[in-house]
């Protein structure tokens, strides 16, 4: 087996160290600083876009609180908005219902008035016939 010969070592050890200095320079001084800038710049694009995130995340939360702001304040004056209607209703309701109170009372004095009267007319127009009557039968009776 040729490997195994002692008298090639030498010259295997030194193209192997050629080889390997060579390969260990490449990849040092070409292949290892590309790496290296790729990583750089992957490492800045990663930090530029977490900061990015973060100011994005800042807004979105200053967005919410003044849209949680806005639908509390909205809800606040829905709800005075409501009661506010709620007591006027309640207000006119009762306005409404003492002048109905008032309209009809007047209405029923009225009617009760010239019901009254009426009555106080039938009265006398009753007397007046009662007496236009006794006056007609004295008149028939005594001529």
């Amino acid at each position: 087996m040729p490997q195994f010969d002692f008298s090639t070592y030498l010259s295997q050890i030194f193209w192997f160290s050629i080889c390997f200095v060579m390969l260990y320079l490449f990849i040092s001084l070409i292949i290892l600083p590309r790496i290296k800038s790729i990583f750089e710049l992957r490492s800045t694009i990663i930090s530029q876009d977490n900061k990015a995130f973060e100011k994005l995340d800042q807004e979105i939360h200053k967005i919410r609180q003044e849209s949680d702001n806005i639908t509390k304040n909205a809800e606040t004056q829905y709800k005075s908005l409501l009661e506010k209607s709620v007591k006027e209703a309640a207000l006119n309701r009762e306005k409404s219902l003492e002048e109905f109170k008032d309209n009809s009372e007047k209405i029923i004095k009225d009617s009760k008035k010239s019901l009254e009267k009426l009555v106080a007319d039938s009265q006398k127009n009753n007397e007046l016939a009662a007496n236009k009557l006794a006056e007609l039968i004295d008149k028939k009776i005594l001529n």
